[in-house]
């Protein structure tokens, strides 16, 4: 049997690496930047088409209908507006797949081929059926909120972008629990027992405490350890009798919402949160999704990861218990925490480059630079941002903020790579 021949137009070279991927058994693959369809010679030897717009409009479909009328073509956008969807089957596509995973696109394919790889008659029937399986496959593989309204676009299997980097009362994404309670320590610490937020806190010791056994949660933690984080320099009875009173402090507040219920375990020395207890808390949220995103990059690339990245993103709404400045074992975490973050945006910021976004890769390096406006590879890749974007001068002013905020925090100039960068936007070899 020969093998399906796929052709991948698009100018975005990391979605032909990603679906190479994808294919890279029992398919042949081709890859044509859409500006070359005219003058095509692929037209009679491929099956399938996949056409990936990035940001652009849909226009250049008319060309590729053109040259490949009695193909099968399927249309891949991380977003889209409803409207797209609608022009897109308008002129003939056979699916549009938005923001898919690749057992989607797998799924699509290998229908096409069980049916002999034969353009269907478009129709009405067949529109509102492929917009009907498009609804069905994003509930389907959606591991979060399957679909999401953002300022008129359709998001599916990532956060929306409108509430990406923003803290929000709904902040869990999860189905509710009657019996679950709910923490943010990304800022202000924050507890929701059964929806509700929690009003009467304990005192500050307490909170500090509380804290510190949600962080490392669900690990037991011995009890000389908390005497030692807490009341370092007292005498051990003192810092055990000290420690008594915070977890009776602790206890206290959560009789009126546990009546029935410690929600403090001792047992063999250690202390640990009830197990009875769904217990999710953002930080783990947070590094739950940024670990699940590199397995997924490291397996099939950075397309795969990116709805990952974004919501590991979307739950670092401020630094670490942001009103505990004297805690010692806070800073360690909240400075390794900024680090995933910072590393996050990175990426996203590159991705969005890629994808031609570049609101999105200016946004994202804002909330960089307002971490730490010495990273000078974010001044980078923003100074790109606004080149691809027609604003060179913009990109000038970037690389003199970076000069500025780099001479005055650490008295050095920015690094060969910068300074290349600069020299090449200048002289319009790079915009």
């Amino acid at each position: 049997m020969k093998r399906p021949k796929i052709l991948i137009t698009t100018n975005i070279p990391s979605y032909v690496e990603w679906l190479g991927q994808i294919f890279k058994e029992g398919y042949e693959i081709f890859w044509e930047v859409p500006q070359n369809l005219q003058h095509s010679f692929l037209r009679n030897q491929v099956d399938i088409i996949i056409f990936i717009p990035g940001s652009s409009n849909l226009n250049i479909l008319e060309d590729l209908f053109k040259v490949y009328e009695d193909k099968p073509i399927f249309l891949i956008k991380q977003e889209a507006k409803p409207q797209e969807v609608a022009y897109a089957f308008r002129k003939g596509v056979d699916d549009f797949l938005i923001n898919p995973d690749q057992n989607q696109i797998l799924e699509l394919v290998e229908k096409l081929i069980e049916r002999g790889v034969k353009k269907p008659t478009n129709s009405i029937k067949a529109v509102l059926s492929s917009l009907t399986n498009l609804f069905k496959l994003s509930n389907r593989y959606a591991p979060g909120p399957s679909i999401a309204l953002a300022n008129s676009s359709l998001h599916f299997n990532s956060v929306p972008i409108g509430i990406s980097h923003q803290a929000t009362e709904n902040w869990r994404y999860e189905e509710e629990d009657s019996t679950s309670i709910e923490v943010k320590l990304m800022g202000k610490l924050e507890i929701f027992i059964q929806g509700k937020k929690m009003s009467n806190l304990p005192g500050k010791k307490g909170q500090g405490l509380l804290s510190y056994l949600f962080y490392h949660h669900p690990r037991p933690i011995a009890r000389e350890i908390l005497m030692e984080t807490f009341w370092p320099k007292v005498a051990t009875a003192s810092s055990r009798n000290s420690l008594n009173v915070a977890l009776h402090g602790i206890r206290k507040s959560f009789e009126k919402f546990l009546p029935d219920s410690d929600i403090l375990i001792y047992k063999n020395g250690a202390y640990s949160l009830n197990p009875e207890w769904e217990i999710k808390v953002d930080v783990k949220a947070f590094l739950d999704h940024w670990k699940k995103g590199q397995s997924m990059e490291r397996s099939t690339g950075i397309i795969s990861a990116i709805s990952c990245y974004e919501k590991a993103a979307s739950f670092y709404t401020n630094t670490l218990l942001m009103d505990d400045l004297y805690s010692e074992w806070i800073q360690p975490e909240r400075d390794n925490l900024q680090e995933t973050y910072l590393a996050i945006l990175e990426r996203l910021i590159d991705y969005r480059i890629d994808m031609e976004e570049y609101k999105l890769a200016h946004h994202y390096g804002e909330q960089a630079l307002r971490l730490d406006t010495c990273r000078e590879h974010i001044h980078r890749q923003m100074m790109l941002a606004h080149c691809k974007s027609g604003r060179r001068n913009q990109a000038i002013r970037q690389y003199q903020r970076c000069c500025e905020v780099l001479k005055e925090e650490l008295n050095i100039s920015p690094a060969p790579k910068t300074q290349e960068m600069f020299e090449k936007i200048r002289s319009n070899q790079l915009c």
